[in-house]
């Protein structure tokens, strides 16, 4: 019975490494200021927040055998609208870094910048759908489960900045 449970965890990582996908590459790319530490997703840095939260908080859940069903039909059912918009915004982030380095081209990148807006806002959308559809299919006690899980991880990474920050920065 634990391979449903390692599909449905699979298929929501896909979901959420649809979603983080932008900000990772985005963090990889620009360095921390000052020559301060690596920014979140960036080798050597922390990892991205809540990037892997969802699917923690779905195994901490506890689902019953019909709710990972109905995970698994929910994100079955919007996988290749996902995909379809990953695929459309690594399209339009190149176009728009070509139109960036372009030797002799317009600095009128406007409309690709647009573009990839359009689509990181309309991925975002999709996956808050998915994850309100998720989040329906909880009982009130396994969200109140998954709620305490999502404070008690965002308050350890809290803690984990803290003490990845230099000596003359970390607050007492």
């Amino acid at each position: 019975m634990r391979r449903p449970r390692t599909q449905i965890m699979v298929m929501m990582l896909l979901l959420l490494a649809a979603l983080a996908a932008p900000s990772v590459a985005a963090a990889q790319a620009s360095p921390h200021p000052a020559g301060g530490p690596p920014m979140p997703g960036a080798p050597g840095g922390p990892p991205p927040p809540d990037t892997m939260l969802v699917p923690m908080l779905l195994q901490s859940a506890n689902l019953t055998p019909e709710q990972e069903a109905r995970v698994r039909a929910i994100v079955a059912a919007r996988q290749a609208a996902m995909r379809a918009l990953v695929d459309q915004l690594r399209r339009a982030e190149d176009d728009l870094a070509d139109r960036l380095f372009a030797t002799g081209a317009s600095n009128d990148v406007s409309a690709a910048v647009a573009r990839v807006s359009q689509l990181r806002d309309q991925l975002l959308q999709e996956s808050a759908r998915a994850a309100l559809d998720v989040r329906s299919v909880l009982t009130a006690d396994q969200l109140a489960r998954a709620t305490y899980v999502k404070d008690r991880m965002r308050a350890l990474q809290a803690e984990i900045r803290q003490l990845m920050q230099p000596m003359g920065r970390r607050n007492p």
